[in-house]
């Protein structure tokens, strides 16, 4: 019924916002309290393709409690093999006051930014490291989609499975290369 009701708008003038937030089961049950259905989110996702073009982004977020960097990269994963979608954002997890996170920082060892916008910098299984080794795969990500996309194409023609390591294999070669 949303979909249908959204659909009579006109595409070009909005960007829609896909909330994927994490594909990893244990963050999304024990954390989160939401549960995610792999085959559904990819089924209402082309549906909306269908009826409302391209316009559509896919937003993920690294750092949520209990997440680790390994399973942040497979929510990218998912993302690059499966999802492909043309659009994705990529937030970092915030510590917004008066949330449960907020309430409960201490019991999540989450340690943020005191001041707006309050930002995660690290946790318990999400270490300032693994946020710098995040933000860094979704800049040269960003970069590969928006402006070096023929590298982009390059990837989904020749890769079908494990995108995401042949992109580390890239920015890993561009990183000794140009490591300012």
């Amino acid at each position: 019924d949303i979909i249908e009701a959204l659909s009579m708008l006109s595409p070009e003038t909005f960007l829609m916002g896909c909330g994927l937030q994490t594909i990893d089961e244990h963050v999304n049950n024990q954390h989160l309290n939401r549960r995610f259905h792999r085959e559904r989110y990819i089924r209402n996702l082309r549906l909306l393709e269908a009826r409302l073009g391209k316009n559509i982004m896919v937003e993920i977020i690294c750092g949520l409690p209990g997440e680790t960097y390994a399973g942040f990269k497979r929510t990218v994963e998912f993302l690059l093999s499966e999802v492909k979608q043309s659009m994705f954002a990529c937030s970092r997890f915030r510590v917004l006051p008066a949330s449960y996170f907020w309430d409960h920082a201490g019991d999540y060892n989450l340690v943020y930014q005191k001041d707006p916008p309050h930002f995660l910098l690290f946790s318990d299984t999400f270490s300032k490291e693994d946020m710098d080794k995040a933000n860094r795969l979704v800049f040269f990500i960003h970069l590969f989609f928006t402006i070096l996309k023929g590298v982009k194409r390059m990837v989904e023609k020749n890769v079908f499975n494990n995108q995401l390591s042949v992109y580390e294999k890239i920015i890993d070669h561009i990183s000794s290369r140009y490591p300012e």
